[in-house]
């Protein structure tokens, strides 16, 4: 009787655990990943109708790119000040790059998806982490 009682009880403990355990993760902000290479590429070719010769020159600018964004992480060191300098700098070089790939046509349509991408960025949802 008493064994019955005790799984019972433990069975009950166990379900609130794994209760509390889903209910914490599900609350946790998700965290927004970078687009792959070709998904940003096929981004901007559907919104710009990109030639392929655009897309294909666009895919490696952006694979550079990406290679560059490793590099200044690893010399960063941690320096979050000079790591986002770096990027800002990076980023204006890509757009630079790609702004000189399209037609007259394509540009303002270009402004408005790096006007979309700079509303994205910011402190995460609930603000900035306090680091120590």
């Amino acid at each position: 009787m008493a064994t019955k009682h005790i799984l019972r009880l433990l069975a009950v403990v166990l379900t609130v655990a794994v209760l509390m355990s889903i209910t914490t993760a599900s609350a946790q902000p998700p965290q927004r990943q970078r687009m792959s290479v070709d998904d940003r590429v096929k981004m901007l070719s559907d919104s710009l109708a990109l030639t392929k010769v655009q897309a294909d020159t666009i895919r490696m600018i952006y694979v550079q790119a990406d290679s560059d964004r490793a590099k200044l992480f690893e010399k960063s060191g941690g320096d979050r000040s000079a790591m986002r300098e770096a990027m800002q700098t990076l980023m204006a070089g890509v757009d630079k790059k790609i702004e000189a790939l399209l037609t007259d046509e394509q540009k303002p349509k270009y402004d408005k998806i790096k006007s979309q991408r700079r509303g994205m960025g910011g402190p995460p949802p609930g603000g900035r982490r306090q680091e120590n």
